[in-house]
């Protein structure tokens, strides 16, 4: 059986993604949308990725923090053979990078069952999110070679419960979800293990800014929901859609 495994794990798709322009390879994450499969991330140095996947036509999206989204529809993985799926990504040019990296998600109840899927709280907003749960928390990370930079005005919105409001014309960094009225802790750091600088406590739509906590420049987001959820509600906590910040941010 084991070496059956080992077999099967070289089928599947395998592919590069790299600058347009340049060629230079990028770290990515790879969502395979249809069917919907778990994410996977390229090698940081090659740009390298394979995926182990079942024979069967899917469709797959290069996402990588800094870059437009390609998408490539109708790869075919035939019967016991790897296909491939090479990007060549364009910088993206809308002023906002998309958090791409998930760092650690603790469930805030581990007797509960999640219903909803964690990778969905990445990329850009597109209306499918994750429910972090009744004292859910989650690390995000700006990127592998990224930093959030203090600027005038509010840094971070966070979007949540009632319908979002426009952005604020200061805000360098959003995060986007779906109508909750759970309360939650924001927190930024620059290591994934902290310490932790608690920029506030928010139920809804809200706005923080990183000099008003004393801090010049993030790397690491942490999201800690509250108890204030039903506990009987199974999308308790915050719905999480997407973190975006500001390419000038850093």
């Amino acid at each position: 059986a084991l070496l059956g495994m080992t077999q099967a794990a070289r089928l599947g798709i395998s592919g590069t993604v790299r600058d347009s322009s340049s060629g230079v390879p990028l770290f990515a994450r790879i969502s395979v949308d249809s069917p919907l499969r778990w994410d996977c991330y390229t090698d940081t140095g090659l740009g390298f990725f394979h995926k182990t996947l079942a024979p069967g036509t899917y469709t797959l999206t290069a996402h990588a923090q800094g870059y437009s989204p390609k998408t490539v529809s109708g790869v075919v993985v035939p019967a016991g053979g790897t296909a491939t799926a090479d990007f060549a990504l364009a910088p993206d040019t809308s002023g906002s990078v998309y958090v791409e990296e998930m760092v650690w998600l603790n469930n805030g109840d581990p007797n509960k069952v999640m219903p909803t899927t964690s990778i969905f709280a990445l990329g850009a907003p597109d209306g499918r999110y994750f429910s972090l749960g009744r004292e859910g928390d989650i690390c995000l990370s700006a990127g592998r070679s990224r930093t959030i930079r203090n600027l005038a005005g509010n840094d971070i919105t966070v979007y949540a419960n009632s319908p979002a409001a426009s952005i604020p014309a200061s805000s360098h960094l959003r995060v986007s979800a779906l109508l909750s009225s759970d309360g939650y802790w924001f927190y930024a750091g620059n290591d994934w293990a902290g310490p932790w600088t608690g920029l506030g406590h928010a139920t809804g739509t809200h706005a923080f800014d990183l000099g008003a906590a004393g801090l010049d420049s993030a790397r690491y987001l942490r999201i800690v929901c509250d108890s204030t959820a039903s506990a009987s509600d199974p999308k308790a906590g915050l719905d999480l859609d997407a973190v975006a910040y500001r390419s000038g941010a850093g």
